[in-house]
């Protein structure tokens, strides 16, 4: 994301990882990976990962997570291209690609 300059974030809002496209013809956002502690990795494109307000003002979905807070929230824009699968018995959930177009 270094080919991009850097855009404020808006006032009040969490996500402060924003940029400025308004030069770019085209924008390349590489694959953003989550990593359990399992040792399960989870995958999605970086463009879903994308929020729009004006193409001079683009951020990455994700906020600061503070020890303490009480909830921790992959947005749903994130996983379009998955099924998700829950286990409410044994407290789990699992993450399958492709599963939405």
């Amino acid at each position: 994301m270094l080919a991009y300059p850097m855009a404020a974030a808006r006032p009040g809002d969490d996500l402060d990882t924003c940029y400025d496209f308004s030069k770019s013809n085209t924008v390349t956002v590489p694959k953003i990976s989550f990593f359990f502690r399992d040792g399960i990795v989870v995958s999605m494109p970086g463009k879903s990962s994308l929020i729009t307000y004006t193409k001079t003002q683009v951020c990455l979905g994700f906020a600061l997570y503070e020890p303490g807070d009480d909830e921790r929230i992959i947005r749903n824009q994130a996983q379009r291209t998955m099924e998700i699968v829950y286990d409410i018995a044994g407290k789990r959930i699992g993450f399958t690609p492709n599963g939405c177009n």
